[in-house]
């Protein structure tokens, strides 16, 4: 009776690649996570060289684009609609356009008045060659 060889296969797992394609996921993790909120806005907030930054966790966001619309939860709505929807709170965030109608902004904050909101912020973009903020 004959027997046969039996070959053995070396397995050979490499683990230099797989260290690129755990950066790799990590690299993409991190860039998703960093995105905007609202990309498909495209607001030119206005340029101021006084301002303070605030923590973005626990804000209300209202966007107001340039033609006057509202932006709520990614949703566009009137001041009808933002009146009922809007819930009671302490912070909110406007983000207007530089372009966007004053009367517009007032009305928002005489909604989060009643809402009785303490604390109001408006979005602005630092001014390029000023050096200022904490």
């Amino acid at each position: 009776m004959k027997i046969e060889k039996q070959y053995k296969i070396n397995i050979i797992v490499p683990f230099v690649t797989m260290a690129d394609i755990a950066f790799l996921l990590l690299i993409f993790l991190i860039i998703s996570s960093s995105t905007q909120k609202t990309p498909l806005l495209k607001l030119s907030l206005p340029e101021s060289n006084q301002f303070d930054r605030i923590k973005k966790t626990g804000n209300v966001e209202i966007f107001v684009t340039p033609d006057n619309e509202v932006v709520y939860n990614k949703k566009k709505c009137d001041l009808g609609e933002l009146r009922s929807i809007l819930l009671p709170g302490k912070q909110c965030v406007i983000s207007a356009d530089k372009e966007t109608d004053f009367k517009i902004i007032y009305k928002i904050i005489e909604l989060l008045k009643e809402n009785n909101y303490e604390n109001l912020s408006f979005a602005v973009k630092r001014q390029t060659g000023v050096f200022s903020g904490k």
